[in-house]
């Protein structure tokens, strides 16, 4: 744990692995509802090649994935573990992505970024949950320690087919792209093979990402943000809901929600 603060990563196997196998099974059982009962989730490019098919299929397991809230089980029965990264006051993204990176599509990726060029801030936690084995040909990519350099040139570029709030937009994909101008870094990259119940836990100050899933099926992850609720996020205030909070936070919130009533 301690070298999160070092590296600005961390790999762990969730002590309940059930719980992200429950979440998979909802996906492939929609997804062979809306595509073929023979499709999984590893051979989803071997039915779906269109990239507007694919982005209306994305949405709409989206859909599903939001209105069930079906990652809070992941944290709730996980519990300790998220207690040790952030405290006792856990604040869980409102809407997490989960991503879909077909093999050779390089437009299911964003490429490699660092978030906090996007206006969130180093004190929030990406949370990475693979519903599929990521070799390195497939995995995320990253370059460790990276949230500790002091100069990170990027530009922004006009993502071209995306708008502001579009559906591509909600799925994750920016408008505007905060490239990295320096090439060098991704030399530095290195890919963090997963298993199915396994966790990254990624600052968003690190470099990461992918550009092309190399792998022989499709990518499917869910990327949760988190932060601890005294931390102010960069983003939108509606971007983040409280999970839950300490004794002591919940008596100071009782007090000042009363006193602020009373003025």
């Amino acid at each position: 744990m301690a070298l999160f603060g070092t590296e600005g990563y961390l790999l762990k196997t969730l002590d309940n692995t059930e719980c992200v196998l429950d979440v998979r099974a909802q996906f492939e059982k929609h997804l062979k509802k809306r595509v073929s009962c023979e499709s999984t989730l590893e051979t989803y490019q071997n039915f779906v090649s269109n990239d507007d098919d694919q982005v209306k299929i994305h949405y709409d397991l989206s859909q599903l994935f939001w209105s069930g809230r079906w990652h809070l089980e992941i944290f709730r029965k996980n519990k300790e573990f998220f207690d040790e990264v952030v405290g006792p006051d856990l604040d869980i993204q409102t809407k997490p992505h989960f991503r879909l990176a077909r093999p050779d599509k390089s437009q299911d990726n964003i490429g490699f970024h660092r978030d906090i060029e996007y206006g969130s801030t180093a004190y929030e936690i990406s949370c990475l949950f693979t519903l599929t084995k990521l070799d390195v040909l497939g995995a995320i990519q990253l370059v460790p320690g990276s949230h500790s350099l002091s100069e990170v040139k990027v530009s922004a570029i006009k993502n071209n087919g995306v708008e502001k709030g579009s559906i591509k937009n909600q799925l994750g994909v920016p408008y505007l792209l905060q490239t990295l101008d320096d090439d060098s870094l991704k030399s530095k990259l290195i890919p963090i093979p997963m298993e199915i119940g396994e966790v990254l836990c990624v600052s968003l100050a690190v470099i990461h990402g992918q550009e092309v899933n190399r792998s022989s099926s499709t990518r499917w992850t869910i990327d949760a943000r988190i932060k601890n609720s005294f931390v102010k996020s960069g983003s939108r205030d509606d971007l983040y809901t409280n999970f839950y909070s300490s004794p002591a936070t919940m008596a100071g919130v009782t007090h000042y929600k009363k006193n602020i009533q009373a003025k």
